[in-house]
């Protein structure tokens, strides 16, 4: 009833404070966008899978209860999100800008899985095979980017901006390769983690709210066309990026990369979608 719908606003509200939920992603581009990449790259992915943890236990209650209305107001959220995420990450002109408000858009990703846990039988398992895969690929590619940002970024000086990434592949083909891998999984390479994640939330909705499979369909060519931009830069254009001696942190990149693309290839036959 109300005091249900009441609740799930307040939800919102609590836990969208803490994944970037427009309206209230206020503090995370200037988080993300300007501080320290080093400690963004544990926090943007910790903080971001504990919060939707969060945000999946009390749907198991508050989901069945609301049925359609919980489904058009996390809808709702989900379009505001990804597509000022999107639009807004389109015209930023740094690494980490574009990193922060991405992160921004990847929250609406996640709230079309949360959105479709009020449905039952093959559309719910999607939305929980989705929302796995999802956070999965989400947290490996930021880790990783930010590491690469890290690597970039000369100790006390402002955050790279795009230019700072020409000739990256030229400068350290194990950084450059890496990040690649996990730009297009955020784009949603096939057979990468963040296409299977893409894949199996806009499917989750497909039946049951095709207006918002069509929004995040949309929104995903917007997304495309930013990550493009990180990729021609890498390898398309010329420069001398300043590198900094992180072994750990290059290592680390390549790491994730690696994760990136072993869970794209292994998990979703197991999960099937969570046969």
């Amino acid at each position: 009833g109300v005091t249900s719908l009441a609740a799930a606003a307040l939800l919102v509200a609590a836990v969208g404070f803490k994944i970037g939920v427009f309206p209230y992603h206020a503090w995370l581009p200037d988080a993300y966008g300007v501080s320290d990449p080093l400690p963004v790259s544990l926090v943007s992915s910790l903080s971001k899978s504990a919060a939707v943890l969060v945000l999946y236990k009390l749907s198991l209650v508050l989901a069945e209860a609301l049925g359609a209305s919980w489904m058009h107001l996390f809808g709702v959220f989900a379009v505001l999100t990804m597509t000022y995420g999107n639009v807004a990450a389109l015209l930023q002109r740094g690494l980490q800008g574009v990193l922060a408000y991405s992160s921004i858009a990847h929250a609406g990703y996640i709230l079309v899985g949360i959105a479709a846990l009020s449905l039952q039988g093959r559309a719910r398992d999607l939305a929980l095979a989705g929302l796995l895969m999802q956070l999965l690929a989400y947290s490996f590619a930021k880790t990783g980017l930010f590491l690469t940002a890290r690597i970039l970024r000369r100790s006390g000086e402002p955050p790279v901006a795009l230019e700072g990434l020409r000739g990256l592949s030229s400068a350290d083909a194990v950084v450059a390769s890496s990040s690649l891998v996990l730009v297009l999984s955020l784009m949603g390479m096939p057979p990468l983690a963040g296409f299977w994640g893409k894949l199996f939330l806009f499917l989750s909705v497909a039946q049951g709210a095709p207006w918002l499979t069509a929004a995040a369909l949309l929104n995903t060519g917007v997304g495309a066309a930013y990550y493009a931009r990180l990729v021609k830069s890498m390898y398309f254009e010329r420069g001398s990026p300043a590198l900094q001696r992180y072994p750990s942190a290059r290592a680390a990149v390549a790491a994730c990369s690696f994760v990136t693309v072993a869970a794209g290839l292994l998990l979703p036959p197991l999960l099937g979608p969570l046969s």
